[in-house]
């Protein structure tokens, strides 16, 4: 008789396949997987049916965690560009705090391997931040929301890369970042 399943050992796995995919990236096998969680290779299976069912358990681990730290950084702020800076020196914290779950969820974006419904929830995440985003000429709305998510995105990951590298000067950087990532994305002055 199979032992039950516990919700402990599940985030042990998620944590350590987040961790070997930032070190080895998604290829990694998954014998380094169990062995980063101290488990056997067939209990990871006996959590995640295939790797394909574990990439996409740290993709909604990841999202999830994203979601988490965003509500948290929005908690009682009124929309608006105050809002938007919250929700980007909370991502740049996170990212910087948590560099190994920055980089695998890079990794999963740039696969093609998250489904519609964990980019659909991305893209929710970046409504939360940037509401009524400006349309893009030529562009629709779910093509513009694709295409401001993008130059987010690039302009987060350039900051965050020169936050790790020069912690004593991430307050200068997050708000050089945000600053940029405004006028690319040329958000209207009232917001």
């Amino acid at each position: 008789m199979a032992r039950p399943r516990s919700e402990e050992k599940q985030q042990a796995l998620l944590r350590a396949a987040t961790e070997i995919f930032a070190e080895q990236g998604l290829a990694a096998p998954t014998a380094a997987i169990a062995k980063k969680a101290g488990v056997a290779e067939g209990t990871l299976f006996r959590y995640f049916e295939n790797k394909d069912v574990l990439l996409s358990a740290v993709c909604d681990y990841l999202l999830d965690e994203m979601e988490r730290v965003l509500a948290q950084s929005l908690a009682g702020s009124p929309p608006g560009k105050r809002q938007i800076q919250l929700a980007w020196d909370a991502y740049i914290d996170w990212a910087q705090a948590n560099q190994a779950a920055h980089s695998a969820a890079n990794q999963l974006i740039a696969s093609g391997k998250m489904s519609d419904e964990q980019m659909e929830k991305s893209m929710r995440l970046g409504n939360l931040t940037i509401p009524d985003v400006p349309l893009v000429k030529g562009l629709d709305l779910a093509q513009t929301i694709e295409f401001h998510g993008t130059i987010c995105t690039v302009t987060a990951n350039a900051i965050i890369d020169m936050v790790v590298r020069r912690p004593h000067l991430a307050d200068i950087y997050k708000r050089a970042g945000y600053q940029a990532m405004l006028r690319a994305v040329e958000l209207p002055e009232g917001l």
